[in-house]
């Protein structure tokens, strides 16, 4: 994990995610594991297994803190198809560079852009 965190920019997101106020424990851990997986474009995208397992949750748990992230406008989401979603950080001035739609070009994607939503 040492590897991981260094070798991304998690170290960045993470201090930004400790310091969100007003959000509910379980978004509050959500935030915190996609911080921990996010690359140096401030993206990951782990399965809903997979956050839950990390933050010890539900998988509704996860969703419904998911929503919330999305809704404060703390995150976004990007839908693939037969594969995780990609969420990106939206925490500093600086994790807002390019958009969801560059780096549905990137992935080489043809899903939609889903902000807020489903």
């Amino acid at each position: 994990m040492t590897e991981r965190v260094l070798a991304g920019m998690s170290i960045k997101q993470l201090n930004l995610a400790l310091e969100v106020e007003r959000l509910t424990p379980g978004q509050k851990l959500v935030l915190l594991v996609l911080a921990n997986r996010a690359n140096k474009n401030d993206e990951a995208w782990p399965s809903i297994e997979s956050i839950a397992r990390q933050s010890c949750m539900s998988r509704s748990g996860v969703k419904n803190a998911l929503r919330g992230l999305i809704e404060r406008e703390l995150i976004s989401k990007m839908s693939r198809h037969n594969r995780a979603n990609v969420y990106r950080l939206t925490l500093g001035s600086e994790s807002t560079k390019g958009s969801l739609s560059d780096l549905q070009e990137e992935q080489g994607e043809g899903q939609p852009v889903t902000v807020g939503g489903h």
